[in-house]
């Protein structure tokens, strides 16, 4: 077929998929502490790490924000935590966990943290933080609340 030929048709609708939307903010989860310890087969407990709880959003695009109990990004603050999370896949999740800085052992280290959270970014070398993720939220476009946490889990593994 000639080209004039080809330019007579209306071209076929080819559109890319527009990714689905990061939510813009999730309240985090609060911890609610027991009178007494008990133990279940219907419950999982989780560690309550030293360090500032956040949510990591990281975008299909590459993009990164994280939000503390404020929905302000603490990105900037925090380049050691958001830059290796901005590689880590292309897909889009929100993951939910916390900042720490560890101590010579690897253990969180809540007077480290709160240095680096003195001292600013500039104290990345010195203090690096890390993410200690403990749950998925959202992933590839849907939230996951609605899940059982042992699916959420699975699904946190694999990322």
């Amino acid at each position: 077929m000639s080209r004039a030929a080809l330019a007579a048709f209306d071209p076929l609708p080819f559109r890319s998929p527009t990714p689905p939307q990061l939510p813009g903010y999730i309240p985090i989860e609060a911890s609610v502490p027991c009178a007494e310890p008990f133990d279940d087969r219907d419950w999982l407990f989780s560690v309550d790490w030293d360090g500032a709880r956040a949510l990591l959003f990281l975008d299909p695009g590459g993009a990164v924000r994280i939000q503390g109990e404020m929905p302000n990004d603490l990105a900037r603050r925090f380049p050691d935590v958001s830059a290796p999370a901005a590689v880590r896949g292309r897909r889009g999740a929100v993951l939910d966990g916390v900042i720490a800085v560890l101590d010579q052992e690897g253990r969180p280290d809540l007077a480290g943290f709160g240095r680096r959270l003195a001292a600013g970014p500039t104290a990345a070398a010195d203090l690096p933080a890390v993410y200690l993720c403990c749950d998925v939220l959202h992933l590839d476009g849907r939230s996951t609340l609605g899940w059982p946490l042992d699916r959420r889990l699975d699904a946190l593994s694999e990322l």
